[in-house]
């Protein structure tokens, strides 16, 4: 019966059908970019020997926010005005929070 239904309408009657898919459907959101990202994040700030809510402090966000971030099980993720708020509190460059290379989706 599903099968006949457009894709977004089987998502739809999944998750009323599957309360709990939901979450796994946000775990899925973060990529491995994102990923990378993150982890650049959290090594500069394991260097400075900053807590979470310090960095937080420093960019205007929540402490809840950067716990986030640095989660792989989070859906948070860093966007361009992030990284470019990095850099300026590492004082390094933007280009430190990106991959030389482009990373491919598996």
């Amino acid at each position: 019966m599903i099968n006949n239904y457009p894709l977004r309408y089987k998502l739809s009657i999944y998750l009323a059908n599957n309360p709990r898919s939901f979450f796994i459907l946000k775990l899925k959101m973060k990529r491995e970019i994102d990923i990378y990202t993150s982890n650049i994040m959290r090594k500069k700030r394991l260097e400075k020997k900053w807590t979470q809510r310090q960095l937080s402090d420093y960019m205007g966000v929540s402490g809840i926010f950067i716990n986030n971030i640095e989660s792989i099980k989070k859906p948070d993720k860093l966007n361009l005005y992030h990284i470019n708020l990095l850099a300026e509190i590492f004082d390094c460059s933007p280009r430190e929070f990106l991959p030389e290379k482009p990373i491919l989706e598996k």
